[in-house]
């Protein structure tokens, strides 16, 4: 790079001169002046109009250089993107001041992972010591209810231990952490920020405790880690958001590029080595599809490239077991989210056809599942809308139907991003709300059974960032694990 200045300066220095000449500014040789003449004075005019001249020409190259940092990408682009990310932040840091993302990015205090919880997250709470917690912050906050059944419960976010920011916890039956995990990136080739800048979503636990998961483009790539936070294999480059597992837990499915990009390309990888086995991209769905125009309704009319036109954040296979009773679709049909266009379509991987689509029924939504009874539920965060608090919205593919099977005004629940739910082998449904940094579970009546808060600062109501929850049974894991483990 030092050497592309040197370079720009010299031609500077060269077309200098030249410029001023041609400008009538310089001659080749000064003249001798005669004695017997006098001397000509020199007007103010003279003395200002080489320095116009010059300062004109530095513009014209300022303003291509800049164009070319642009397009190209050439000095001091990177720079420029870099502290444009700095002030901005994410959509998640809009009451972040700069010295508070000085304070995050020094490592002193994670700041850009601050989330403001609802004092009702914390009724009939009580603290649950993290091991290994970083000694900066205050222990979380838990309440299990008494009179159901519970099982095992894996929680990932920001939990801040001694040894790692990002991380998971697995909370047994009578509420006791049996195990931890401890989630990094900062290792990998590609990685372009500390793990404070990042943001842990798209995170899949596997039965024998691996974890894979990704922190966005950033990061570096897709990591897959053993029970013990050991790396196992890494995808490298650059992915987003989602980790959709197949039914078998054999391959997963996630996106490739820029989540602000117009290209979603979806990938689908080898869970057991990382090994990437197709990609689809948006110009081939759209190829297959040509009667169908759902994916350039933010294109304004001169087809200049919005930003963000799309934004996908989950695609999620048909597990076979459920296929019955999606009599439209058949296993391993995707049901994919693009957040922006508040659209989600089920898509046969095979022929690229669309079978299904709706929006608007939800709001800049995430994490949409199937469902055992034939229907689709899908997490809406609400953060475009008139109301101040997120939904779960369940949708019938055959009908179009639609209810809101959750309303967040009756929990104080609003995520205006990121976000995820499950329903659970006990009948419940698991929410993060990772803008409150809150994890809380429902029954089928809608009554609270869990609910954990990751606190940082109580008097501030201050918690840090969740990522995802599991509740499954013991039998969820592999022997090895549980007698390693859990016993």
């Amino acid at each position: 790079m030092s050497e592309q200045r040197g370079r720009s300066s010299s031609i500077l220095l060269r077309l200098g001169p030249v410029f001023l000449k041609s400008a009538g500014c310089m001659t080749d040789s000064v003249p001798s002046r005669s004695p017997d003449l006098p001397s000509k004075p020199v007007s103010p005019r003279s003395r200002v109009l080489p320095w116009l001249a010059f300062g004109y020409l530095l513009c014209l190259v300022s303003a291509a250089w800049g164009f070319a940092a642009g397009k190209l990408g050439v000095f001091p682009h990177d720079l420029i993107m870099e502290i444009r990310a700095f002030a901005k932040g994410s959509a998640l840091e809009k009451n972040t001041s700069l010295v508070d993302k000085l304070v995050n990015d020094l490592q002193i205090e994670p700041r850009r992972l601050f989330r403001n919880y609802p004092e009702s997250a914390l009724h009939d709470t009580s603290d649950l010591q993290i091991p290994k917690r970083n000694p900066r912050r205050s222990a979380a906050r838990m309440w299990l209810n008494p009179d159901v059944e519970h099982g095992f419960r894996a929680l990932f976010g920001a939990m801040d231990f001694e040894d790692g920011l990002w991380g998971g916890l697995l909370i047994d039956p009578d509420g006791k952490v049996r195990h931890r995990w401890v989630l990094s990136t900062d290792h990998l080739p590609g990685n372009r920020a500390p793990d404070e800048r990042k943001l842990l979503y798209g995170l899949a636990l596997l039965p024998d405790g691996s974890v894979i998961f990704n922190q966005q483009e950033f990061c570096g790539g897709v990591v897959r880690v053993d029970a013990d936070s050991r790396p196992i294999w890494v995808l490298e480059g650059s992915y987003h958001h989602t980790v959709g597992l197949d039914e078998d837990a054999a391959t997963f499915w996630t996106f490739s590029g820029s989540q602000e990009g117009e290209d979603q390309i979806m990938v689908n990888a080898s869970a057991e080595t990382g090994e990437i086995l197709r990609e689809i991209h948006r110009a081939e769905i759209e190829r297959a599809n040509p009667d169908l125009q759902i994916f350039d309704l933010q294109n304004p009319p001169d087809n200049v490239t919005p930003h963000d036109p799309l934004h996908g954040n989950d695609i999620e296979p048909l597990p076979a077991a459920l296929a019955e009773q999606f009599p439209s679709f058949r296993p391993g049909d995707l049901l994919v989210s693009y957040r922006t266009l508040n659209l989600v379509f089920v898509l046969d991987p095979q022929s690229l056809k669309i079978k299904w689509w709706r929006i608007g029924c939800w709001d800049r939504q995430h994490d949409a599942d199937w469902e055992p009874d034939g229907s689709v539920t899908v997490f809406s965060n609400n953060a475009a809308g008139i109301r101040a608090f997120s939904d779960i919205v369940r949708i019938r593919p055959d009908t179009m139907q639609f209810e809101r099977v959750l309303r967040g005004d009756s929990y104080e629940f609003f995520s205006k991003v990121n976000g995820r739910h499950q329903l659970t082998p006990f009948g419940t449904r698991i929410i993060t709300s990772s803008s409150q940094g809150w994890v809380f579970e429902v029954d089928a009546h809608g009554q609270p059974v869990f609910s954990f808060v990751n606190v940082y600062a109580p008097e501030d109501s201050q918690a840090l960032h969740m990522a995802e929850a599991y509740h499954v049974p013991l039998e969820f894991f592999t022997p090895a694990f549980r007698s390693r483990y859990l016993q």
